[in-house]
């Protein structure tokens, strides 16, 4: 079988093709395309939980613990800790984050 008749070879290509365009059309905002993603949850519905995030975006909550921390040094989220429970945490949505919506939105 030729390396182009593999589904998986081709499936992996246009994934590249499609990251990479967005990549591009993302970039004057300096957000990837797994943070739009993670905003566009949080646009959706704020204060979530990381866990919640993680099952829409189908990845593992130590990638979105890391896509988390990137936000918030952006200054586009944050973590609010429960007082009571330290383990249980929401993230909010900034009001720089929530501005970042509709120039996304107008431009993919």
């Amino acid at each position: 079988m030729e390396l182009n008749d593999c589904i998986n070879f081709e499936l992996n290509s246009v994934q590249n093709a499609v990251f990479n365009y967005f990549k591009g059309k993302l970039s004057p905002y300096d957000v990837t395309p797994i943070q739009y993603a993670l905003l566009k949850c949080l646009w959706t519905e704020d204060m979530q939980t990381p866990t919640q995030l993680a099952q829409t975006l189908h990845l593992d909550t130590s990638s979105i613990t890391g896509i988390l921390a990137r936000l918030e040094k952006k200054d586009l989220i944050e973590r609010i800790y429960n007082q009571q429970d330290r383990r249980s945490i929401h993230v909010h949505l900034l009001e720089s984050g929530a501005a970042l919506q509709k120039p996304i939105e107008d431009t993919i």
